[in-house]
């Protein structure tokens, strides 16, 4: 019996020593999460460290299509049934290697719609490309969410974010994914009760 348990050890250890050393020395980290209204939208913006490790480097130069995902939530602290703010949003950022014109071509996805194209022309361009996020507007405040928002006292609502950047299988067999823990961020729900002539103008999608 304890030579069946020693080998299983011995297996388990041989199948996930690889998958976690490919990962490199990090996970991945958002940092610098913040919140901002303008106009009738919630903004978000971010940097995600150690993203960019070397086997992301290699499938980028080998043409190979790779993304980053990020994940939004906007909550409130007291959670009820009822409670319409509990919403979500997903940003995908994704890049691949264009060989004729030898430059990395960004596509930015939100919900599904393609919102803003960029060219990098190399890899340091490309990482701050994928990895500094916005200002990018990611929720709609109209009708009932702003409402509702506007009667909650300032800290009561949060911006939560998350990255995804690759999956990897625990054992061999469970596929588990490579991200960063959520973050978040008091929305400054203060600023949604500007008269709208004050609201600040909608900037562009990326600074």
């Amino acid at each position: 019996m304890r030579l069946v348990s020693l080998v299983l050890l011995i297996g388990t250890v041989g199948v996930w020593s690889p998958a976690v050393s490919a990962l490199g020395a990090e996970d991945p980290e958002i940092v610098h999460l913040h919140s901002s209204v303008a106009g009738r939208e919630l903004q978000a913006s971010l940097h995600l460290l150690d993203a960019f490790d070397e086997p992301t480097r290699l499938r980028l130069e080998a043409g190979m299509p790779t993304s980053f995902t990020y994940h939004f939530k906007l909550e409130t602290k007291r959670r009820w049934w009822f409670d319409p703010t509990d919403v979500t949003s997903q940003l995908e950022v994704i890049a691949i290697f264009d060989a004729i014109d030898r430059e990395y071509q960004i596509n930015y996805m939100l919900d599904g719609r393609l919102v803003q194209s960029r060219v990098a022309q190399d890899l340091r361009s490309l990482e701050r490309a994928m990895t500094v996020i916005g200002p990018i507007s990611i929720f709609e405040l109209d009708g009932k969410l702003r409402l509702r928002l506007e009667s909650l006292e300032e800290g009561k609502s949060v911006l939560r974010a998350r990255a995804v950047v690759g999956s990897r299988a625990w054992l061999g067999i469970i596929p588990t994914s490579i991200g960063s823990p959520w973050l978040e961020t008091a929305v400054p729900v203060n600023d949604l009760s500007l008269p709208r002539e004050l609201e600040p103008a909608r900037p562009s999608l990326f600074q």
